[in-house]
């Protein structure tokens, strides 16, 4: 037998290569866990979204510019309060145009070693878009904190309102495969009716977006609130 070709020597060759190839190996991204609801409906990216407070965004033929700001002011190592902001417009080729403005805070006291929210986080927006021919259409978008499981878990819910359409907001901190969930929000996910329509998953420069089917009355509006809960910055996170 061919000294360098003996079965102890190929099966060494194929571990070290079994190695190499492990180590080479890319780790899958984290995946946000959707409602089974929403497993059919197409993936897209906010394009732009970046880490600057400004900029331009662009998700699938629609595009606007945003502004956001986040900073916290603390008292003498004793009470702190987190504030943040996005604006955001848009203009659509069917020459709709928009404007969504929002505001959060939330206020922490310290003493010692313990923390305790004396503020929970909370978002107000309002929207106003206008269209030719048609009159001026305003909406509200509104986010209430919460800590969840004895405080290990900063949730979010709240609620999208617009003419005839409305969504409840939940934020999600589950990942797919881990049955741990997170403490920050790690996306969202708009109900109509108590059933999911839509959702954005937070992770990396380019949040993924599932949106509802083109022609679905909630469609614009469920872009509007996912668009704003991409791109302003939460304290948990």
């Amino acid at each position: 037998m061919n000294r360098f070709h003996s079965p102890a020597r190929l099966a060494a060759a194929a571990a070290v290569t079994a190695l190499l190839l492990a180590a080479c190996a890319t780790p899958k991204p984290a995946r946000m866990e959707r409602p089974a609801g929403l497993q059919g409906l197409a993936e897209e990216r906010l394009e732009g979204a970046g880490a600057g407070r400004s900029g331009r965004w662009r998700l699938a033929g629609l595009e606007g510019e945003f502004e956001r700001t986040a900073d916290r002011l603390g008292l003498f190592d004793v009470v702190s309060r987190d504030r943040a902001s996005v604006r955001l417009t848009w203009r659509t080729p069917a020459g709709q145009s928009g404007e969504l403005s929002c505001k959060a805070a939330q206020t922490e006291a310290t003493a010692g070693i313990a923390q305790a929210t004396v503020r929970p986080f909370a978002v107000e927006c309002t929207m106003r878009a206008a269209q030719a021919d048609r009159p001026e259409r305003t909406g509200t978008l509104r986010l209430e904190g919460r800590a969840a499981a004895g405080g290990t878990r900063q949730e979010r819910s709240g609620r999208w309102n617009a003419g005839d359409v409305s969504m409840d907001i939940h934020s999600v901190h589950r990942v797919e495969g881990s049955p741990l969930p997170l403490e920050a929000p790690f996306g969202y996910v708009l109900s109509r009716a108590g059933t999911p329509v839509a959702a954005v998953e937070l992770d990396g420069l380019r949040p993924r977006l599932w949106r509802p089917s083109e022609g679905t009355a909630s469609r614009d509006d469920a872009t509007v609130a996912l668009v704003a809960l991409a791109l302003l910055w939460d304290p948990a996170r």
